[in-house]
């Protein structure tokens, strides 16, 4: 069997969080396709949380760089407050040239495990019902996600928010 592209190439994991990943993040989402332009501005928008929050921002994030600093894929989390244990997978996005090649995976799960080990024991993430994120649905199935519920006509007529569930950790 052939080893994943993703091992194959260069690509590091990191956290660390740099004013360049504004523009990065922008660049990334937007070759995704999928996301509306108001979504790829939140995507950059919780990026510059970060940065001038740093943790109070309650976003925290882990990029796939490429040797050249360009991103592969990132993903973007944090804890729900008020919540025990509780995280929300608010993004994992990987450039089309990456999709399919085992790195959304590669980041879903460091990103899971980080969660667990800042106190995770659940993560809930959403997603639309449209046509575009078809793929995403199967893959978060596919990784031990259950579709938790879905709420109608959410983000617009037509398009509900799904959610989706997975326990980190045995409560």
């Amino acid at each position: 069997m052939n080893e994943p592209l993703c091992q194959i190439l260069d690509i590091k994991i990191d956290d660390h969080v740099v004013r360049d990943d504004m523009e990065r993040v922008r660049v990334l989402v937007t070759q995704c396709g999928n996301f509306t332009p108001d979504e790829v501005d939140m995507a950059v928008e919780l990026v510059e949380a970060r940065l001038g929050q740093g943790d109070k921002s309650g976003y925290f994030f882990l990029f796939a760089r490429l040797p050249s600093g360009r991103l592969a894929g990132y993903s973007c989390y944090g804890p729900i407050a008020a919540t025990d244990g509780r995280f929300d997978f608010y993004w994992l996005a990987v450039t089309p040239e990456y999709q399919g090649s085992g790195l959304a995976s590669r980041i879903q799960v460091a990103t899971e495990e980080v969660m667990v080990g800042i106190g995770a024991k659940r993560s809930y993430l959403e997603t639309s019902s449209t046509p575009p994120y078809e793929a995403a649905r199967r893959f978060y199935t596919k990784v031990g996600y259950r579709m938790d519920g879905i709420n109608r006509d959410f983000y617009r007529k037509g398009d509900d928010r799904c959610v989706f569930v997975k326990a980190l950790v045995e409560e």
